[in-house]
Formats: C-alpha cells, sequence, structure tokens
C-alpha cells in the first residue's frame, strides 16, 4: 500500500468498497445517483479502479480507470481512460487526489498500458503530465468536450508510435 503519510494510503478496489464509492461520489461529486464509471466497476473485466484509506480503514477517496481504444498503424490499441477521482469533501485539499492519481498511473505503468486518457479540469490534471489530447494526435470521442480539457498522458512512447485519432472509451456512451 503506498501511501504519503502514516495516515493515508492506497490500495486495489475490492467490490465491497462499492457503497463507500457511492457514498464519496453522493458528497464529492454530488451525484444522487450512481455515476457511469460506478455502474461499470463490476461489469468489465478490464476495469481498474483503486481507493484511499484513512484512520481506521475508511475509504476517503477513489480513482476509476476503462478501457479505451484509439487507432493504430494496421488496428487499434488498448489504453485506459480515467472515469472517476473522488475524495470525500472533509479530506480534500491533503494531498489524497494527488496519491491516488500518481499511486494508479504508476500501477497502469508497471502493467504497461501505453497511454491513458482523461476529460477533465485541464489545470488539474497537468500535474500528472497529462497534456492536450492533440498533442499526442488524438482526438475526443465527443465533440462537444473543450479540447483543452481532453488530454491525454503517455506512458509507453514507442507502443505510442503511429496511433492517433479518435479515442473511445468503452462501455460509456
Amino acid at each position: 500500500m503506498a501511501s504519503m503519510d502514516a495516515r493515508f494510503g492506497v490500495r486495489p478496489y475490492t467490490p465491497g468498497d462499492r457503497a463507500a464509492i457511492r457514498e464519496t461520489n453522493r458528497q464529492a461529486l454530488r451525484m444522487a445517483q450512481p455515476g457511469a464509471f460506478e455502474q461499470l466497476l463490476d461489469t468489465l473485466d478490464d476495469m481498474r479502479a483503486w481507493v484511499a484509506v484513512g484512520p481506521g480503514a475508511q475509504v476517503v477517496g477513489h480513482i476509476v480507470y476503462t478501457p479505451v481504444l484509439a487507432g493504430a498503424a494496421g488496428g487499434e490499441i488498448a489504453g485506459m481512460g480515467l472515469g472517476e477521482l473522488a475524495v470525500l469533501p472533509e479530506f480534500q485539499r491533503q494531498g489524497i487526489g494527488t496519491l491516488l492519481g500518481r499511486t494508479s498511473l504508476d500501477a497502469l505503468r508497471a502493467a504497461h498500458c501505453p497511454f491513458v486518457i482523461v476529460v477533465g479540469h485541464a489545470s488539474y490534471y497537468p500535474r500528472f503530465g497529462f497534456r492536450p489530447g492533440a498533442a499526442h494526435g488524438l482526438r475526443c470521442q465527443w465533440a462537444r468536450v473543450p479540447a483543452e480539457s481532453f488530454m491525454a498522458l503517455v506512458l509507453d512512447a514507442q507502443a505510442m508510435r503511429g496511433v492517433g485519432g479518435v479515442a473511445r472509451f468503452q462501455g460509456v456512451v
């Protein structure tokens, strides 16, 4: 378990974390109903998720990734899309989101994931190395997403040679 201090750590998601993720989304993202990525947690084989735990092993945040496909010479290449990153309000601004992001991206890199995309705040995700998707030849599947909100992080430059076009979240419409 990675940690920034003795109070917080990150571990892989387990199905027993669903209620805590739902509550985190309700409070942090103000979602009355489960989000698209939360609903996919137990349905996609390639979904990846981690939770941040605090005192008493309380889940205080989570990060969820879903499979993504992008065009490549001779076919498509699979990567991941960052779907949700949320931290309970009383634990925000303590570095937990950054801990979740760095720990999960390190795990994806170790698993040989070639790239990650995100649709999110252009001022937040560059701390992890995300750049506008267009800088990597990638476009968002949704035309209404502003270019600055669609970002990509290349984890394996060699695997990404010749990759471009529309990057599509799998299982999300």
